[in-house]
């Protein structure tokens, strides 16, 4: 019995550390055929494709729930209702400036609080993978010569900066409009963010944050 109790912690604790290190992905991926964000840890995917309007979840990349995002007519009707009587009870209640005037030195400090939760967050985001190919087009060819010759130095110049920037240009003299795909890939570890929220907590004035609140419901 201890030793499967010691087996189920020790097995939980590997969860728990391999949730906190293993990165979190973000992919968006837009050309003309496929428009998705793709939300990716570990074994687990959570893909949205803005094309079909469709959303998958998928486990070892076989798909285990793949559903529509077209909201029923039925279900609309009904949110609009739960947003007109929200709004009615949010009318009936008044905002007291009073209060937070006399708590004018507590704002500071939240928004600090805040903006170094947001510096802490966007530090732990790292930049895997970015990558463009885009056909120039325009409706004077001599145009697009011109506007091709500009960019593809640039294109080449950032291409050497990094081998997970890569940019690719096409002159298109027969068409006039320009297409391309784009893919951006994001990654973050969430011990980052669970350091920057604890960071964020400790920081916070809570006692006069609820003082506040309780002031404000009183009125």
């Amino acid at each position: 019995m201890i030793y499967a109790l010691y087996l189920i912690l020790s097995f939980a604790f590997v969860l728990v550390l391999c949730a906190l290190l293993l990165p979190v992905s973000v992919r968006v991926v837009l050309n003309d055929r496929r428009k998705s964000i793709s939300l990716g840890w570990f074994f687990v995917m959570w893909r949205v494709d803005l094309v079909s309007k469709t959303s998958e979840l998928r486990l070892f990349s076989q798909r285990i729930i793949s559903r529509k995002m077209e909201k029923k007519p039925k279900e609309k009707a009904k949110k609009i209702e739960k947003k007109k009587k929200s709004r009615k009870k949010k009318k009936g209640r008044g905002f007291d400036v009073l209060v937070l005037w006399s708590e004018k030195n507590l704002l500071p400090k939240v928004l600090s609080a805040v903006v170094r939760f947001l510096k802490d967050v966007l530090r732990g985001i790292r930049f895997d993978r970015f990558f463009l190919e885009a056909d120039v087009a325009t409706p004077d060819p001599a145009l697009t010569g011109t506007i091709y010759g500009g960019l593809y130095p640039i294109c080449t110049s950032i291409n050497a900066i990094s081998p997970r920037l890569s940019l690719e240009l096409r002159p298109d003299f027969a068409n006039n409009t320009p297409r391309g795909s784009a893919e951006v890939v994001l990654s973050s570890r969430p011990i980052n963010t669970f350091k920057a929220t604890l960071r964020m907590f400790f920081a916070l004035p809570k006692i006069k944050m609820i003082r506040t609140i309780l002031k404000m419901k009183r009125r």
